[in-house]
């Protein structure tokens, strides 16, 4: 059984933050699935390739049950572990989606989409600190990624932070993202008239219209060929027991 990693202080956080925002209970401890020790990564990636599909139907608990038998299979799959992460929080379990986004980053050391996904856990609960810092790895490690750079934007403007660096966000968003509805929603925040940044009271923390105040969290692909960037990078294969990861 794999040990879970410490961060009491966020699940401190989350009791505080009621009921709406943690599972019914919330557990004192959280352990991932039994593994099977020879690791057998290529069920691994068709049991999360099985899951990916039912994210993208929304069938949360068959998702579910495939990304635990592909980590009974291989419990060092990365992918799976963000992928588990991602359906808790569609659940609104955001204990486990922080615990599962925690190993994956582990696993995946410079994939940014796993610390991006805890980025928002800590914003669901109102860590704004925590999110931006999750948010500026994320961006840091992919500046030219208009997710990371969007809800870095968004989680400074909740904080009310009125600067220049905000402001080149915002701009960064308006030109390249393909969605107009966001595109529109960084326009809003820059002010031709005031050439600054536009704050009053809470409007910057509503949603685009039609569309949650947040990205959701990234899924990611099966292994393809190690080393390979896809427009979701693609993972090397997990060093085998005992060998060091490089």
């Amino acid at each position: 059984m794999i040990s879970p990693p410490a961060h009491f202080g966020l699940c401190l956080a989350l009791c505080a933050c009621g009921c709406s925002l943690v599972d019914t209970v919330t557990p004192k401890s959280y352990e991932t699935v039994a593994a099977d020790p020879h690791r057998d990564t290529e069920a691994a990636i068709a049991k999360n390739e099985k899951a990916l599909k039912h994210i993208h139907a929304a069938h949360w608990d068959h998702a579910e049950k495939a990304l635990q038998d592909a980590l009974v299979a291989d419990v060092r799959y990365g992918p799976a572990h963000n992928n588990l992460g991602w359906v808790y929080y569609k659940q609104g379990r955001y204990y486990l989606a922080a615990w599962e986004f925690e190993y994956a980053q582990k696993l995946m050391t410079g994939i940014p989409e796993p610390v991006n996904n805890l980025g928002l856990v800590y914003e669901e609960v109102g860590r704004l600190a925590e999110a931006q810092a999750c948010f500026d790895q994320a961006a840091g490690a992919d500046p030219g990624n208009p997710q990371f750079l969007a809800n870095l934007a968004r989680v400074r403007l909740k904080q009310g932070e009125r600067s220049t660096d905000t402001a080149h966000l915002l701009r960064e968003v308006a030109f390249r993202d393909e969605r107009p509805e966001w595109r529109e929603w960084a326009l809003e925040h820059l002010s031709s008239d005031h050439r600054d940044l536009v704050l009053v009271g809470n409007e910057v923390c509503e949603p685009v219209p039609g569309h949650s105040s947040s990205w959701g969290p990234v899924p990611l692909p099966n292994v393809e060929i190690p080393g390979e960037l896809l427009e979701v990078p693609s993972l090397p294969a997990p060093p085998s027991p005992g060998e060091k990861s490089k």
